[in-house]
This record gives C-alpha cells, structure tokens and sequence, in this order.
C-alpha cells in the first residue's frame, strides 16, 4: 500500500461537521416530458480523496471476504474494532457502492463513516510504525 498518509491527511476535512461535502440537484422535466434525475455534486476535495484512495492500494478486489455487513453494519463501534482487512473492506465497500446507488459517498460522508474509518486507519497506521 502506498500514499496511505495522503489518504490518512484527509482526516480533519471529514471531521468538520460544518462542512458541505456535496449538493443534489433539482429533478429537471425536459420540454417533452421527461425527467432527468439528479445526482450529487461532490465538493472538489472529497473527489480529490477518492482519487486518493483510488491510487493508495487501499481498495481490495475480495473486498466482499472480509466484509459483509452493507451501510448497516457500518458503526463506529464496528468501525474502531477492524482490523487492516476488514477496515480494507468497509472501504471499498462505500467506494464500489458509488457505481450502484448514486449518493453512497455523500451518505458515508454526511454520516462520519469516512471519518471513522481515517481514524481507524491512522491508529493502525501509528502501532505499525
């Protein structure tokens, strides 16, 4: 894994809770009738902490081995408690969500699990030094 402390910068960004880390859009009807859904627009940070995580070898193609537990299963309890793997996993759990249901970054960041995770991540990080 490399870059991890890139990732791991991204710390306090997720810890404001002020922050506005995406906005939805208004359905638009077209002139026929149509409408066209909306989707989040990411903040330009959290789409430069994903391309982060993208490049930090973070992300696991058996990513479903070692976690399985959906949007339910991700606690902070859960989440302080992983270990590499299963934090891995949690991990590119969200990041995949994306392709299939638009707004799972907006609600892992709306919902600190990003944030917990980075912790999690950085303790780990910390023993292993």
């Amino acid at each position: 894994m490399k870059n991890i402390k890139e990732v791991i910068s991204y710390l306090k960004y997720f810890e404001d809770e002020y922050r506005t880390f995406y906005h939805w859009d208004p359905h638009e009807r077209s002139s026929e009738g149509n409408i066209k859904l909306s989707y989040p627009k990411y903040d330009d940070r959290l789409n430069c902490f994903i391309n982060a995580i993208y490049k930090s070898g973070l992300l696991m193609d058996d990513y479903a081995a070692h976690y399985k537990g959906g949007f339910t299963g991700l606690t902070p309890e859960k989440i302080s408690a992983a270990d590499i793997k299963e934090l891995r996993g949690m991990l590119t759990f969200i990041i995949r969500a994306e392709r299939f249901s638009e707004g799972s970054w907006a609600h892992a960041a709306k919902d600190k699990l990003f944030y917990y995770i980075l912790k999690r991540l950085n303790e780990l990080y910390k023993k292993k030094k």
